[in-house]
């Protein structure tokens, strides 16, 4: 059933019509998403306390265990007005906010994959690669941003996912493995050469995953990204001297966030900045 919608704005191009199956995959990512996004919370919230995912779940202020109907993602934050049902005290913003993101980014990533010419067969295989790096960042973003921490384990098991993927969908093998090595080996010189002042163990292995996971030459303008969104914030910090030489920025999350928006838009930036360069 062709439900007649189109994207508007592209030149020269047939125009994009979106199905009624379209709509559905859509549907199912953000749902799926929210989904993710709760899993992710438990996964932020516990690993810096050391606590197992598994396990119910229990508020953190009254200890009391929270009921299914607690947990729905985004509609229980809403319908308990963003407080425990226990003892009223306030729930953290962080929790609708990262289901949220990740129902978001996960039916971005579905519109996306579904305009790209040469997707459908590979379609739910490489929405799969899209969902593990998102998760992968999300966790990275936030657990950098509040504790500068990254979890090795979460990395390597989502690079040893993406690659896997990536296989199947048929990604050249040569241009992943160059960008793996590029960059763990930009991070891994400046650990070398700053003796671990500069950055941490984490940023190398972080390095690695985007370049699997966004391939060459698109790992380099993830770097860039990352370092250009760092120095746009680490600088006016400098200068209200909020922050000094010595203080230690969350690069985890800016590398991130420069890893989704390489994963989704690298060829069209890389594209961009090449014809401005060279036309």
């Amino acid at each position: 059933m062709d439900l007649g919608f189109t994207a508007h704005g592209q030149t020269n191009k047939a125009p994009v019509i979106y199905t009624t199956m379209d709509f559905i995959i859509l549907l199912f990512a953000f749902l799926f998403g929210l989904i993710i996004g709760s899993f992710l919370n438990v996964v932020i919230c516990r690993l810096p306390k050391g606590k197992k995912i598994n396990g119910r779940s229990r508020c953190p202020h009254c200890d009391s265990k929270l009921a299914w109907f607690d947990l729905v993602p985004l509609l229980s934050f809403i319908a308990l007005r963003g407080k425990c049902r226990h003892c009223r005290a306030p729930i953290s913003w962080q929790y609708p906010a990262v289901e949220l993101t990740a129902g978001a980014l996960f039916a971005l990533s579905a519109i996306i994959r579904q305009q790209e010419p040469g997707t459908t067969p590979n379609l739910w295989f490489t929405l799969l690669r899209d969902w593990v790096v998102i998760s992968a960042l999300l966790v990275t973003f936030v657990t950098d941003l509040r504790f500068q921490l990254i979890y090795d384990a979460v990395i390597l098991l989502a690079a040893g996912a993406v690659f896997l993927l990536n296989v199947i969908i048929g990604a050249p093998l040569l241009p992943l493995a160059i960008a793996g090595i590029i960059g763990m080996s930009f991070f891994g010189l400046q650990y070398v050469v700053s003796r671990g002042r500069w950055i941490g163990a984490g940023d190398i292995y972080l390095g690695g995953f985007i370049g699997i996971a966004v391939s060459f030459p698109q790992i380099l303008l993830a770097l860039a990204c990352a370092y250009l969104a760092g120095a746009s914030v680490a600088i006016p910090l400098l200068l209200s001297q909020h922050k000094t030489w010595q203080s230690r920025i969350a690069f985890g999350t800016f590398l991130s966030a420069a890893g989704i928006v390489t994963l989704f838009w690298g060829n069209q930036i890389l594209d961009w900045y090449l014809h401005l360069i060279f036309s």
